[in-house]
């Protein structure tokens, strides 16, 4: 069972991974049809498998069941105290193993540090 927890109708990218701190951004930037910029920040991640740049996105939350049921190639064993998610959009579907997610939407430039990394 999944719980949707955030929709996005826009483009989104791969925008930094951190080894160190085992982060990853994920930004859609301002364009001719949207006028914000959105940054989408998973900590404490264990597992990514999504496309680097991709349309729409969809982002629920799963049980450690559901995602043991996608027999995911990774020989990955689910960590005690991560949350699955799964990630999906136009043609495509994924999923991120992370502690946490969150979001930010604002009046950002291009290349602006993003305000979820301290």
């Amino acid at each position: 069972m999944t719980n949707q927890i955030a929709r996005f109708e826009r483009k989104f990218q791969v925008w930094l991974y951190s080894v160190s701190h085992s982060q990853l951004l994920l930004r859609s930037t301002k364009d001719e049809h949207n006028s914000t910029q959105i940054d989408v920040l998973f900590k404490n991640v264990d597992l990514m498998q999504i496309p680097t740049y991709f349309s729409k996105l969809i982002i629920s939350e799963m049980s450690e069941k559901d995602f043991r049921s996608l027999d995911l190639a990774t020989g990955l064993l689910p960590p005690i105290d991560q949350k699955y998610f799964r990630l999906e959009g136009d043609n495509w579907h994924g999923v991120v193993v992370a502690g946490y997610v969150g979001w930010l939407e604002e009046d950002a430039e291009h290349f602006a540090n993003s305000k979820l990394i301290s």
